[in-house]
């Protein structure tokens, strides 16, 4: 046995619930640190297994609940769960064993395996686990270590009187001396057999006056059997007149209840028919109020379309008017526009020759220039260079730069031109883009134009939807005012039945079960349930209370194929909680043995043979009618009983069975419970096509509704389909704008790179006819003047340059008037083109609008003419004449009511008068019949041979004698008359109680050996564990301290010390003993012995722990508990510990704290202790972990 878990929960620092383990069956080793709960552990399997925790007040009870930074918790509790796979709890056969104790400020309660149990108990079951409730040596903490040793000689002797188990002895010792002591008293009694013999000489005594009570006795019960047999006589006689007088009335009231069920009956009728016309003039007046309010609602409908026509036509008008407007504007605006095209072309065209010319003149201008600067740096060429070769030189060197920057020109002409390429293309594809772009937006606005004419169509579908489900839902709130009407007659009915109120609700459950399983297979119920017993036979009227006398609640038992079946129906009910009372009668377990009927006799009729069904059920009506017979009157059936020993019944109810008793008769309650109930089974047919009706109209509704659903979720996706149809085509138009833009920037790029290309071309030119002015320049010679034909050529270019000056200043002032003429009438063509298309919006716009109010004008005209119909349709169902004919009718009928209510009044009172007859006559039968059973009674209880006798008296004469014997025996009142019986008693107790006191004796004699025995034992026990313990202790202690030694020895009063060696059983019978010392060597040498309170604290740890384990092993200990029980040793005394642990765990299981790391390198299992918020967490860890907690 080991501890394999512990929850704990509010219990000290640990909040919980907490579960700690499982732990190992050997070596297991917590770590943590000064105030993180280990403390509060060990306190809890004290909390559990210590008896000095097991009287708590509430105060100390409140000290264990955890209070952390919240309120304080109100109950805790701690659970210690065993491995007992030993069996080593004696009694619990279970693998496991679970103590749980829980407390609170008024709570303290033990469990055992989830079972209560007391604190004694739990005391009890601790020693034969092998742990002692009052001293747990087994569970040691820091200061109990140090107090073995710094103890008193005394401690220490009680100790080891607690190992030996002495304490026990004693205890067990002394109980049985408490059992033995009253028994031994008792036997020292002598006045037992003295009274018992007494007691005998009285009872013989008496015996003779009880032959004498006897005689009279036997003469008075004669007596009484006579006077009885006359009683029975005149009563019975009595009986069959009032039984005859009983008949005669009984046959008179049956009539006049049939005349007052009659006039009920037509009462009701009259009464029903009253209610029906309440109801009709009730629903015609509701009808015609209804019918004015709808028609007033419509009339005012009818006046808003109209004025809503009026406004729609109106609108139209106003759209159409403004289209005409637009249009006329729009074709003068498309005339100017095209008037003004006619005018810019000629003036484009005149101005792109003029720009053309400009650009040739400019770069002749430019070229002539440049030449003119040429030749006058050729002139001036003297003058910078002294000598030909010097100017040959900077020629040679100028040309250089002039092919190099040849070079570069054709590299940056040939970029551009491809630059000016790519800018072509983008135009060419914004182009395309827009025109896509132009192209979709036409095409998307003829598909928002359709959406929205479909939209329109889909809204028309919703309102007729709509129409159609309010009429609908008028035609619903009809059929379940009527179905309420018709469930609260069902209710009215299922009261007026008269049974059980669970009947009633078991005949709704069966049916939801029926309804179950028809749905999952209609031919099993068909072919197993057969409805109840009152569906299934029918009779004539007049013998409807007969029946429901017999049958009773039997009447609605429920029939069945097959009692497999009725559990079905049973489970279903019960799966599904229903509720009621249900009983099953199954055809397979009926058997009905045939009764004889009797064959001609007009008086007494078999019931069944006046009862109608199938020929399947005669098993079931058979169980239930067979045994009764249908009679004219009550003499009739009693006569019926005694001829043919059945059951018997008159019309009325009376019964009589077959053992002669008689119940029943007249009902005061004359409603029928079969009428009752076919009454109700027409409720429920009209319930059923009530319903059938409303759940037609509801699917019927259901489909409207889903329609209308389905309606406007299509409405909704073409709202949102015509709203992103707006946001895409408005995206379009941001789209078409945004390229026309970037269009304009490419063509404006296009134009200057074009700009660009153009002056690279004249700068070539330049540069290439400057490189040939200075290669014709190498060949001259370096002069001061010009030559003739570089003169020649100077003069030219100057005239060249006057002229191309003047006609470039002429042709400027001409662009400028043509870009003024081309600026004004763009300008106008742009605003135009702006107009024109706001217009085609607008007219656009108009022609929707237009559409969109033609349509609602032709619903609005659709709207106006169903209104109309329906008020002449109202007009034609307002009818006022129906509701004065039905008031006729009510007065009518109330009238002939008030003449049916007096004759039932005059009924009535006669129907009292015989009821009141017939009640006294069936009060005097019941007195007759009880008499007559008195009587019989009393024959029977008398002696049999009183019945054989040949008194002839007369009944004066018997009660005289009567008189006379019952005053003799009142003289004789005081005997005793059970002496007979009480001295046989006397005697058998007498003999028992000498076999019991040699008995008691015998026990007596045993138990005072087994005393004797026990104490014998006990001290021989005690002899043998001093010697033991002394033993081991020795051992133990060396095994901790190489070359030490340690002893026990006896403190004996009066005497030197003794070691435990030379123990007697003599000195502990003596009772001198009064302590223990110890004799302790921490070295080889025996001699060098040391007093305990010289010892260091470590060395008194080593001593107790040496003590506590050599406890164990004269009395197991399944686990040991050590808080810390290393800390004041050395570490090499630390690891012998450890290692003499480690040893120890293959049979006992240890649970230490320590923070040393020895305990770390032996153990089996390490758990951590941490504390957050004020709460402890205990928890599993590696050993890795603990050894990095202990180092740190």
């Amino acid at each position: 046995m080991y501890i394999e878990k512990i929850i704990i929960e509010g219990f000290r620092s640990y909040q919980g619930p907490i579960t700690i383990g499982p732990f190992h069956p050997g070596y297991n080793v917590i770590v943590g640190r000064n105030g993180s709960g280990k403390s509060s552990f060990f306190e809890a399997i004290q909390f559990v297994l210590c008896e000095e925790y097991h009287k708590l007040s509430p105060e100390e009870r409140n000290s264990f609940l955890h209070e952390g930074t919240s309120s304080r918790v109100p109950s805790c509790f701690v659970e210690l769960i065993f491995n007992n796979s030993d069996k080593q709890f004696l009694g619990e056969s279970t693998e496991k064993i679970i103590i749980r104790r829980t407390i609170g400020p008024k709570q303290d309660q033990f469990l055992l395996n989830k079972k209560r149990i007391s604190k004694e108990e739990i005391l009890r079951l601790f020693p034969s686990a092998g742990l002692s409730a009052r001293n747990p040596y087994y569970i040691i903490k820091q200061r109990e270590l140090l107090e073995i040793v710094t103890g008193t000689d005394e401690m220490r002797l009680d100790q080891l009187k607690e190992i030996a188990g002495i304490s026990l002895f004693e205890t067990r010792y002394q109980e049985m001396k408490t059992l033995l002591y009253p028994i031994v008293t008792y036997l020292s009694r002598d006045d037992l057999f003295d009274n018992v013999n007494r007691c005998l000489r009285q009872k013989e005594v008496e015996e003779q006056d009880m032959k004498q009570y006897a005689e009279l006795k036997k003469q008075r019960r004669l007596l009484e059997f006579l006077l009885s047999e006359m009683e029975l006589k005149k009563f019975t006689s009595l009986l069959t007149k009032a039984q005859r007088r009983y008949s005669a009335q009984s046959a008179e009231l049956i009539d006049v209840k049939q005349d007052l069920n009659s006039v009920e009956e037509e009462i009701s009728k009259l009464v029903s028919k009253i209610n029906v016309t309440k109801k009709e003039i009730d629903l015609a007046k509701f009808n015609f109020r209804e019918l004015i309010t709808k028609r007033e609602k419509l009339l005012i409908n009818e006046k808003n379309w109209k004025v809503n026509l009026e406004r729609l036509i109106e609108n139209i008008s106003k759209d159409e008017e403004a289209q005409e407007e637009i249009k006329e504007e729009l074709e003068k605006l498309i005339e100017s526009i095209d008037k003004f095209n006619d005018d810019l072309i000629p003036i484009k065209k005149e101005c792109e020759a003029k720009e053309a010319e400009d650009k040739i003149i400019t770069h002749d201008l430019t070229v002539a220039e440049k030449f003119q600067k040429e030749l006058i740096l050729k002139k001036h060429r003297k003058k910078l260079f002294e000598n030909k070769d010097e100017r040959d030189a900077w020629i040679k060197e100028h040309m250089q730069l002039l092919d190099k920057k040849i070079k570069e020109s054709d590299q940056y002409r040939a970029q551009y031109k491809k630059e000016l390429e790519v800018e072509r293309n983008k135009k060419r594809d914004f182009e395309n883009k827009i025109q896509e772009l132009e192209d979709y937006f036409k095409s998307r606005l003829t598909s928002i134009i359709n959406s929205e004419r479909t939209l329109d169509d889909r809204k028309n579908e919703r309102s007729q939807l709509q129409k159609q489900r309010k009429d609908l839902f008028e035609k619903k709130s009809i059929y379940e005012s009527e179905l309420n009407d018709l469930n609260h007659e069902l209710k009215k009915a299922d009261q007026a039945i008269g049974v059980n109120k669970d009947i009633i609700i078991g005949l709704y459950s069966v049916a939801k079960v029926l309804e179950t399983f028809r749905q999952r297979d209609r031919e099993e119920v068909e072919e197993n349930y057969h409805g109840m017993v009152v569906d299934n036979f029918s009779a004539i009227e007049d013998l409807n209370t007969a029946i429901e006398m017999t049958a009773g609640t039997r009447l609605f038992y429920n029939i069945v194929e097959s009692d497999e079946f009725g559990m079905k129906i049973l489970e279903e009910m019960n799966e599904k909680k229903l509720p009621g009372v249900v009983n099953f009668l199954a055809i397979n377990r009926l058997n009905f043995k045939e009764q004889n009927y009797p064959d001609d006799d007009d008086e007494a009729r078999p019931l069944i043979y006046s009862l109608r069904y199938e020929d399947k059920f005669d098993a079931v009506i058979a169980s239930i009618f067979g045994r009764t017979l249908v009679c004219k009157n009550l003499e009739c059936a009693s006569n019926a009983v005694d001829r043919y020993k059945l059951n018997c019944i008159t019309l009325n109810g009376a019964k009589i069975s077959k053992s002669g008793d008689v119940a029943g008769g007249h009902k005061k309650n004359y409603k029928s419970m079969i009428v009752a109930y076919r009454t109700r089974a027409k409720i429920l047919e009209k319930i059923r096509r009530a319903e059938g009706k409303l759940k037609r109209l509801d699917d019927e509704f259901k489909r409207v509704e889903d329609e209308s659903n389905k309606n406007l979720t299509e409405i909704n996706k073409l709202e949102v389909k015509l709203i992103k149809s707006n946001d895409i085509q408005k995206n379009v138009r941001e789209e078409i704008e945004r390229l026309k833009e970037q269009q304009r920037d490419v063509e404006s790029k296009c134009e200057e790179t074009e700009r660009i290309l153009n002056d690279f071309v004249t700068d070539l030119e330049i540069v290439r006819g400057n490189k040939e002015h200075l290669e014709s320049e190498l060949e001259q010679d370096l002069l001061s003047q010009l030559t003739d034909e570089d003169q020649r050529q100077f003069e030219e270019v100057n005239d060249l340059i006057v002229q191309l000056s003047c006609k470039k200043k002429k042709l400027v002032d001409d662009l400028i008037d043509l870009s003024n003429e081309k600026y004004r009438l763009e300008k106008f063509v742009k605003k135009g083109l702006l107009k024109k298309k706001k217009l085609e919006e607008r007219l656009q716009e108009l022609e929707v609008g237009v559409e969109k109010f033609n349509l609602e004008l032709r619903r609005t005209k659709e709207e106006i003419s169903e209104i109309k119909n329906k008020i002449n349709e109202i007009n034609e169902r307002i009818d006022e004449d129906k509701i004065t004919d039905l008031v006729k009718i009510k007065i009518n009928l109330e009238e002939e009511l008030k003449k049916k209510v007096g004759r039932k009044e005059e009924i009535l009172e006669n129907f009292r008068a015989l009821n009141y007859s017939v009640e006294e006559l069936e009060a005097k039968i019941k007195n007759y019949e009880k008499e007559i059973s008195v009587q019989k009674e009393k024959l029977n209880t008398l002696d049999p041979m009183t019945r054989h006798h040949n008194v002839q008296l007369s009944f004066r004469e018997l009660n005289e004698r009567l008189r006379e014997v019952n005053a003799s025996l009142k003289s004789l009142e005081n005997i005793n008359i059970d002496v007979l019986r009480q001295f046989e008693m006397v005697t058998e107790l007498s003999e028992e109680f000498k076999a019991t006191h040699e008995k008691l004796i015998q026990y007596v004699e045993e138990a005072r050996k087994l005393l004797q025995l026990v104490r014998e034992s006990k001290t021989e026990i005690t002899c043998t564990t001093f010697r033991e313990i002394n033993k081991h202790f020795n051992r133990t202690f060396k095994k901790l301290v190489p070359g030490g030694s340690a002893k026990l020895i006896l403190k004996i009063d009066g005497e030197v010390d003794k070691y435990f060696e030379d123990i007697t059983v003599e000195i502990i019978e003596a009772g001198d003993l009064i302590g223990v010392d110890m004799e302790v060597s921490f070295n080889e040498s025996a001699e060098e012995h040391q007093v305990l309170e010289q010892f260091s604290s470590g060395q008194k740890s080593l001593v107790a722990l040496a003590f506590i384990l050599a406890a164990q092993k004269c009395h197991f200990t399944p686990f040991y508990v050590l808080d810390e029980s290393d800390y004041a040793l050395d570490p090499e005394h630390r690891k012998s510990f450890a290692k003499l642990i480690a040893s120890l765990s293959d049979k006992i299981q240890f649970i230490s704290t320590t923070f040393r790391p020895e305990q770390l390198e032996y153990a089996n299992e390490f758990f951590g202790v941490q504390i957050r918020n004020k709460v402890s967490y205990l928890q599993k860890i590696s050993k890795k972990e603990a050894a990095a907690f202990v180092e740190n």
